[in-house]
């Protein structure tokens, strides 16, 4: 016998799982602070069900407020790849040692030959 649950994420979406089965799922919160109060927040959900229609869905809390959905996802993996290949000259010139991201300047497109950015 199959039982079941009911799993209601954070954004507000529901779907059925059966016990045992395993979901991935991920949120991230990134705030912008000034003088101590939060001006901005990005808060990003992302699960994979493969039960469920893909779609990317952003809302604003704003004047005015949105509530966006976007079908079919748009896929992130170029986006990841395109900020990845040029982040490549600041990790060459970045001194030995380990690093995290936030200590490597900003990454943006580059337009121009990479080997133009190294030292």
């Amino acid at each position: 016998m199959c039982q079941y649950i009911m799993l209601e994420m954070p954004c507000g979406n529901k779907t059925l799982l059966s016990l045992g089965s395993v979901v991935m799922s991920t949120r991230t919160v990134v705030q912008g602070i000034r003088d101590g109060e939060v001006k901005i927040e990005l808060v990003l959900e992302a699960f994979v069900d493969p039960e469920m229609e893909t779609m990317d869905r952003i809302i604003i809390d704003g004047v005015p407020p949105i509530d966006m959905v976007i079908k079919p996802v748009i896929s992130s993996v170029p986006a990841t790849a395109n900020a990845l290949v040029n982040a490549i000259p600041h990790v060459i010139n970045a001194e030995p040692g380990l690093m995290t991201p936030g200590d490597l300047p900003l990454v943006f497109a580059l337009e121009n030959d990479l080997r133009l950015f190294l030292k």
